[in-house]
């Protein structure tokens, strides 16, 4: 199965409208960062001319990306949008520690 990373820049008043939508498109999980730079329309008069927008990180099949990249587009009225090939794709998952109200010899997991 082939995965592509599809990543985000918008800015953080249109967050929730686009993470709506990508939870409608039942998108399994994503990643959100908080980052600071400046595009096309840097305002360089200012101090501090850089601006904090969120970055948006979603490893998906590729069967996917269409409708994806299309739903951000869509939502989102500005910044941008970038899908990057993967390689490889690793699921880690940890086991939890047991309790004590689980020392019976039944075992659980979570992530």
């Amino acid at each position: 199965m082939e995965f592509k990373k599809v990543v985000a820049i918008i800015r953080n008043s249109e967050l929730e409208i686009v993470g709506n939508r990508l939870k409608q498109l039942r998108v399994d999980g994503l990643s959100v960062y908080s980052v600071k730079g400046y595009g096309e329309h840097a305002n360089l008069g200012k101090s501090d001319w850089m601006v904090t927008n969120a970055k948006i990180e979603i490893f998906v099949e590729q069967a996917k990306v269409d409708d994806i990249v299309s739903s951000i587009l869509e939502t989102a009225r500005s910044g941008m949008v970038a899908i990057l090939p993967v390689e490889n794709l690793f699921k880690i998952h940890f086991s939890s520690e047991l309790d004590s109200h689980e020392k019976d010899g039944s075992e659980t997991t979570g992530a």
